[in-house]
């Protein structure tokens, strides 16, 4: 088999809307760890929610890459947990809210967020069914803590302008990285944190070759996912990611994970 791991993204890759994986993926996902292919899930999702969602299937994931790479499980076990410090992300909300006012960031256990009430933060909320903390002073609750967040998400309306939110950004790339997952959200993440950095140490602790690897994603935050490997877009993402994808499977709806595994079981090429 040439291609013995698959990362894949979650929502809207593996997982249709509600988050639910088909059965018919499911029993695919199986067959490929029988046929002794790792099975590995990469998300920005916090790593409480993947964890509950995975609670749910009938298939068992050999790894987790979770809040876009900060956090690493192996067969349960956590391997590597990590964050931006506070020190360097303070300074960069000091700025962030001279131009914009909706923010939530994560701890190990915890989302805080200072726009109790505001759409796009009532929905996101959802993804994160553990503890939450509505906090007035977003900036002040950063500073009282050590060590470092999980990440930051500037909230945003679908068709908000975000230019001043984006050229502030961009003055840190040097320690930080930040896309957009979702419309309503711009993901801030630590620089050596991203699904690359993640998918490149998830490979190397298995023993597997890049070049014997697939990354599988549907939207802009997969552009680091699919710098690993061989990169595959799913039709319903994201036409940038499709740009930089060498094939493109099904959308959504026709069960891309499903259909690469088959390809890669029965011996096909991706042309």
């Amino acid at each position: 088999m040439k291609y013995k791991m698959i990362i894949s993204d979650y929502d809207g890759t593996l997982a249709t809307e509600g988050g639910i994986i088909p059965q018919q993926t499911c029993d695919k996902i199986v067959e490929y760890k029988k046929a002794g292919g790792k099975f590995v899930l990469c998300t920005g999702r916090a790593t409480p929610s993947a964890e509950d969602t995975l609670k749910t299937l009938p298939i068992d994931i050999d790894a987790t890459l979770t809040f876009q790479g900060a956090d690493i499980k192996v067969n349960g076990n956590f391997v590597k947990k990590a964050g931006i410090p506070v020190q360097t992300l303070v300074p960069i909300l000091e700025e962030l809210l001279t131009v914009k006012k909706e923010f939530c960031f994560y701890t190990d256990e915890c989302l805080y967020y200072n726009c109790e009430g505001y759409p796009p933060m009532e929905y996101y909320k959802r993804f994160f069914p553990r503890k939450q903390a509505y906090v007035t002073d977003i900036l002040g609750q950063l500073k009282s803590l050590s060590g470092y967040v999980k990440k930051m998400n500037v909230m945003k309306t679908p068709d908000e302008n975000t230019d001043k939110v984006v050229e502030i950004l961009s003055k840190y790339t040097d320690i930080i990285n930040f896309n957009s997952g979702a419309s309503i959200i711009i993901e801030v993440i630590n620089k050596t944190c991203t699904k690359y950095t993640a998918s490149k140490f998830i490979a190397e602790h298995f023993g597997i070759n890049e070049d014997e690897v697939i990354t599988i994603g549907d939207s802009t935050n997969d552009l680091a996912l699919l710098d690993f490997g061989f990169p595959i877009a799913v039709a319903s993402g994201s036409d940038l990611l499709k740009q930089k994808a060498k094939y493109i499977a099904p959308s959504i709806d026709k069960l891309p994970v499903k259909h690469v595994i088959e390809m890669v079981l029965e011996g096909k090429d991706f042309n």
